[in-house]
């Protein structure tokens, strides 16, 4: 069973599994949890009223399932209260773009040569069209 996990620890699993350990600065963590050990995770920084910048990552392919992934939405949207959701991806990390459109995140545009392996891909999320 899934577990439901907030705090720092969830940003730093974060952290160490996206784009070679790349700083967000202050962020909040919710993350899931099996057995006491965190597997999932969520990190939402830069939050500017309008919009919220979010990373995942996990170990195990079962760490989201409806109810916590309706609770990620539900943070972004109803407690910041912004009107977006912005995901960054590598353009070589095509599994990430897989989750990303599966989840409802739409391809917004590309930063060309903003990290090392290359673009780096921006999703949205709207929230009218969550």
């Amino acid at each position: 069973m899934l577990e439901l996990e907030v705090g720092p620890h969830v940003v730093d699993f974060v952290i160490d599994r996206v784009c070679g350990g790349v700083s967000l600065g202050h962020g909040v963590g919710i993350g899931t949890s099996r057995d006491g050990v965190l597997v999932g995770g969520c990190v939402y920084y830069t939050w500017n009223h309008k919009n919220v910048f979010m990373h995942s990552a996990a170990d195990d392919p079962r760490w989201l399932n409806r109810s916590y992934l309706n609770y990620l939405f539900d943070y972004a949207f109803n407690t910041c209260k912004v009107e977006r959701i912005t995901g960054l991806v590598d353009e070589d990390n095509v599994h990430a773009q897989q989750f990303n459109e599966r989840i409802g995140f739409n391809l917004e545009t590309r930063m060309k040569n903003a990290c090392p392996s290359g673009d780096i891909l921006i999703y949205v999320m709207y929230k009218d069209s969550c």
